[in-house]
């Protein structure tokens, strides 16, 4: 009986402090989708009232206080304009154009979700929230919802946040070892990339005040016709934290700002067990498993006619191994016996098999914590945005090989998955880093949401601001600093110049003055 008490007065006590939550994730990707949805449940559980507005809405009708606003008719947007197997990678990787598009892809995003009746009937209704939580990758124009329901705002990133979120919270983003993302550079820059990804910080930096804003501030106001709404970047600017899917152990090392909070792997899970005829196709592997999938952006049934024959003929001469591939369409044509494929798979669960040996993946950054979870080597495919500097850092960390997708031949995927199959050191090399990856004080998802309560807690956190974002450029830069040091380093200069000369002058007079007397 007294247990009973107990619990109910624990009960009494989480729910007196439940919080109503906004969640809006806007980019209609899955991957992204679940990182989201792992910290909008763990909230639930907590008592805590969620609205989330999504494009992969789960739609349980057993969740309690748990509002879900569809957003899937955006992945027609998103898959009609931007496919990552058609796009020119070499020039959208190595140049600025890739971070353009996606800033246009956000604008976009902003527009079309905006746009979508059942949003705007939502944003009608006389709803209250503690706080607001956006997606903050593409779309700054979402975070004006926390001004429109006077609340904070935490922004949350699925990936490793880009320069312009670091730059939100005047959190240092220095390009000699810190580059943005989407350059695929890590902490060990040459010259030349450091070069290039100081000229690209410059560029986008400007491209972000002087074209992203303004376009983002304009679908704001044409939305919610609110002349009242500060501009965009003052709102940005006020966001209060921002919780980033990243790790130590993963990305390079790098200062934050309190204000920033690394939550990488939150979306893992505790293991499931496979579906049976999954199970037994793995069970059944005499030597091992190879597991190949590009994720959820990159289709695989959308590789040219030779890209697939290539992975067929490699796999076809692995007899030995079982191959599970996920592919999009119900037949894969050419399908070698060894080979299983599906259109969705329990990627986590199939990772942790025993027998799996190489993951060929995309190096997407759920992906890339799955596989160190599970401690299996990869090889990685890259396409765009954060996963060439996963890859790479897989490499760096001597867990992965890098391989190009222009430059895939059979050779090249048998030698690389030979490689892995056959040098013990990939295997060690993972098990190393997923136990620095375990090693925590807590599991990022309570850390996400204790950082999320402690924000609705304080009303806000605007006392973790850097004052970097009050200052001007030049002041950050310290150029007033270097030009007040400059001046007066000349006029002293100048100075000792005169009084040097004075002097020269009047010992050379005195001297020509006792010359005549003698």
């Amino acid at each position: 009986m007294k247990a009973i008490r107990v619990a109910l007065c624990v009960l009494v006590l989480r729910f007196a402090g439940a919080a109503k939550i906004l969640g809006v994730f806007s980019i209609p990707s899955i991957s992204h989708q679940l990182v989201y949805r792992s910290l909008m449940k763990e909230l639930h559980s907590r008592g805590h009232h969620i609205t989330v507005l999504t494009p992969d809405p789960l739609r349980d009708p057993s969740l309690q206080n748990y509002t879900e606003i569809d957003l899937s008719a955006a992945y027609s947007v998103w898959q009609d304009k931007f496919n990552t197997l058609t796009e020119n990678r070499d020039k959208g990787r190595y140049l600025i154009f890739t971070s353009l598009q996606l800033a246009q892809m956000g604008i976009d995003l902003c527009e079309v979700e905006l746009n979508f009746p059942n949003v705007r009937n939502f944003f009608q209704e006389n709803n209250t929230f503690d706080l607001v939580m956006t997606e903050w990758i593409l779309s700054p124009c979402f975070h004006a919802i926390g001004h429109k329901y006077e609340v904070p705002v935490i922004g949350i990133s699925s990936v490793p946040p880009a320069i312009i979120v670091h730059h939100s919270v005047g959190n240092p983003a220095h390009p000699a070892y810190a580059a943005d993302v989407l350059l695929g550079y890590t902490d060990h820059s040459t010259f030349i990339q450091r070069v290039h990804a100081t000229i690209h910080y410059i560029l986008l930096l400007f491209a972000y005040r002087f074209w992203i804003l303004p376009a983002h501030d304009a679908v704001v106001r044409r939305h919610f016709n609110n002349n009242a709404i500060p501009y965009i970047e003052d709102v940005v600017n006020n966001v209060s934290l921002i919780l980033t899917c990243s790790h130590f152990s993963v990305q390079s090392s790098r200062p934050n700002m309190p204000a920033v909070v690394d939550i990488g792997g939150m979306h893992l899970r505790l293991p499931q067990p496979l579906p049976e005829d999954l199970k037994n196709f793995l069970d059944g592997a005499s030597q091992g498993v190879i597991y190949f999938s590009l994720g959820t952006n990159v289709r695989s049934d959308k590789m040219s006619v030779e890209k697939r024959q290539i992975f067929l003929d490699a796999f076809s001469e692995l007899q030995d191994f079982r191959i599970l591939w996920k592919w999009e369409l119900d037949e894969l044509p050419g399908q070698p016996c060894n080979v299983k494929v599906a259109k969705w798979l329990p990627q986590e669960d199939i990772l942790r098999h025993p027998k799996m040996n190489v993951f060929i993946y995309q190096g997407g950054m759920q992906s890339t914590e799955e596989a160190i979870r599970a401690q299996v080597p990869v090889i990685g495919i890259p396409f765009f945005a954060d996963q060439d500097v996963n890859v790479k850092k897989m490499v760096e960390l001597g867990v992965g090989i890098y391989v190009e997708y222009e430059d895939i031949t059979k050779e090249v995927i048998l030698d690389a998955i030979r490689k892995i199959l056959y040098n013990p050191s990939y295997k060690e090399n993972m098990k190393k880093i997923s136990k620095i990856a375990r090693d925590q004080t807590k599991r990022s998802l309570d850390r996400a949401v204790w950082w999320t309560e402690y924000v609705i807690r304080h009303k806000g956190a605007h006392h973790l601001r850097s004052a970097a974002l009050d200052i001007k450029w030049y002041q950050y830069l310290l150029l007033d600093v270097i030009a007040f040091i400059s001046i007066v380093f000349i006029f002293m200069s100048w100075l000792i110049l005169l009084i040097t000369r004075f002097i020269v002058r009047t010992i050379k007079s005195r001297s020509s003055l006792r010359s005549k007397k003698d």
